[in-house]
């Protein structure tokens, strides 16, 4: 046996008596061995391998919301503030106190009867011709008694004008008493009348010439023309400060003026022609009963006379009976036509008055056109124009422009008294309460806004105009409660009424709410760390943008947009 050789693993290895006794190598079968150390290494495989797993999922969960995060998702912050919940409507800004101008009613007589050449008397001379003749025997007498009593009046036309309503009474009473025909003075009469309708045709109806008619269309005459023109001479600037009492419009009143001048002097002219009248009136009453008594004396002598008819021849005794006769018919007829002159005088001296009231209502008509001529401002405040279609174009009233009567052309406004006239639609008028305050904004002004509250809803809608209008607007008023200097009358402006409010609400965006299919429940998407959190809320007051919500806190970051993981659209 070699030395180096090695014993074999099957064979005992030999016991020699000088070596010491060691350690025995005992063999154990496979089944008999222990088996703790099988599964604790199966233990830490299993540990090793969850750990591994939570990581990767953990890893897999940061690396979608980084993705998420840079996929651009727009986000917003939860805030706490005020909310409110508004309607916006539109309006138009206007004055509660102003005074509106219209161009003025010119009252009066068009054809100017009256204003020139007006004489009383000259209106009743064909009645002077009618009046009875007031003495005459028999059928030359009588003629002659008209005539004379023709004459009489011509007289005293002559002399005062208005004396022609004398009637001719002394006339009369000349040819009664005389018995000397007049008929030299009836000729004489019918000469003057030829010769007074030869120059009243050569001068014209108004004694001012054959061409005078025609100047009252050029000079705003009788026929009424430019008398009652209104054409705005003298006008205010629109948007300037006036004060109470002062004129800001002015018409031309030239014509007006010529008018009421023409008027004054014929009102002077007929009232004196009215007073003499009157006295010629009386002169004739007296006339008249100094007739009366000339015919009774004229039959108290005829009846003296009768006495010598015993020493009369017998055509003198026939002369004398029948001069009783006449004198009886004259003195019979003067008592019979005193009741007669006395009615026509009345009536005719009443006829003088009406006519003299109507020129005097004439006259005032023209002092009273005159004034309205003149447009003053009642109130303080400042002036607003209107507008006027000037030929083919809309454009502001001027100076120049001619107005028909009763035509708004002017408004004298509050500035410190503004309101807003707006509409609602029908739908959401039922939103509205009186008292609601409002936030308005100004079409003109972006950067202006002031506060105001309604004061007035109206209770019907607006009609629907020239067709069918199935959704129809309510009117509302608007008193704006803090005045800006800036505000003027006719901006378009939008009014946000505030509908409800909470003063210390958690706001957030209503883009960022959304609504579960199934459920109908309320979520968000709040951000945590690099991922998004899906929570539920309840939703309270809302507006158009924002709402009111719980379930969130100040400071959190929700999503506007669903993330792409759970966007399934």
């Amino acid at each position: 046996m070699q030395p180096n050789a090695q014993p074999d693993a099957g064979t005992p290895a030999p016991v020699t008596p000088s070596s010491k006794p060691g350690p025995v190598v005992v063999s154990v079968h496979e089944e008999e061995r222990k088996p703790t150390s099988k599964w604790l290494i199966l233990l830490v495989f299993v540990v090793v391998g969850g750990v591994g797993y939570w990581l990767w999922t953990k890893q897999v969960a940061i690396d979608r919301a980084a993705a998420q995060v840079r996929a651009g998702v727009r986000t917003a912050t939860v805030q706490t503030g005020r909310l409110e919940r508004s309607l916006r409507i539109s309006g138009i800004t206007a004055a509660e106190k102003f005074n509106s101008l219209i161009a003025p009613q010119i009252r009066g007589n068009r054809s100017g009867r009256g204003r020139s050449g007006f004489n009383l008397a000259g209106m009743d001379q064909a009645s002077v011709a009618s009046l009875p003749a007031l003495g005459g025997g028999g059928g030359a007498s009588s003629s002659g008694g008209s005539a004379a009593a023709a004459g009489a009046a011509s007289s005293l036309t002559s002399s005062g004008g208005t004396a022609a309503r004398s009637f001719g009474g002394s006339g009369a009473t000349k040819a009664a008493s005389s018995r000397v025909s007049s008929g030299s003075s009836g000729s004489a009469n019918r000469s003057t009348a030829s010769a007074s309708s030869g120059s009243s045709s050569s001068l014209g109806s108004d004694g001012l010439g054959s061409t005078s008619s025609q100047l009252n269309g050029v000079l705003g005459g009788g026929g009424g023309g430019g008398d009652f023109n209104l054409v705005l001479q003298n006008l205010v600037k629109p948007g300037s400060m006036v004060r109470k009492g002062q004129t800001v419009a002015e018409f031309d009143r030239q014509f007006m003026l010529t008018r009421l001048d023409d008027y004054n002097a014929t009102v002077a002219t007929a009232k004196a022609q009215l007073a003499q009248q009157k006295a010629n009136l009386e002169l004739a009453r007296y006339t008249h009963n100094q007739n009366i008594e000339k015919a009774k004396a004229a039959l108290d002598k005829a009846k003296l006379d009768m006495r010598t008819i015993p020493v009369l021849s017998q055509i003198d005794a026939e002369r004398a009976r029948l001069s009783l006769e006449e004198a009886t018919a004259q003195y019979q007829q003067q008592l019979a036509e005193g009741k007669f002159i006395d009615a026509q005088e009345k009536a005719q001296l009443k006829y003088a008055e009406l006519e003299f009231k109507a020129l005097e209502m004439e006259l005032r008509r023209a002092e009273q056109n005159a004034e309205r001529m003149i447009s003053k401002a009642t109130i303080d405040g400042m002036t607003v124009m209107q507008n006027i279609f000037r030929g083919s174009e809309f454009a502001q009233i001027q100076e120049g422009d001619q107005l028909y009567p009763g035509q708004f052309f002017m408004q004298v406004v509050d500035p410190n008294s503004m309101i807003i006239n707006a509409v609602v639609n029908q739908v959401d008028g039922e939103r509205l309460r009186m008292g609601q305050k409002a936030r308005i904004r100004f079409d003109a002004y972006p950067g202006l806004e002031v506060p105001a509250h309604i004061v007035s809803i109206a209770a019907v809608p607006k009609s629907g105009g020239m067709r069918a209008t199935y959704v129809r607007e309510i009117p509302v008023l608007l008193r704006i409660d803090k005045m800006d200097p800036r505000i003027i009358p006719d901006l378009s402006c939008s009014v946000d009424v505030v509908l409800a409010e909470d003063a210390e609400a958690t706001i957030a965006p209503l883009a960022g709410v959304f609504e579960d299919e199934r459920t109908g429940k309320k979520f968000v998407y709040v951000k945590q760390g690099e991922a998004w959190n899906r929570r539920e809320i309840e939703v309270g007051l809302e507006s158009y943008l924002v709402a009111s919500v719980k379930g969130l806190k100040t400071g959190e970051v929700i999503a506007l947009d669903k993330p792409p993981a759970d966007n399934k659209g």
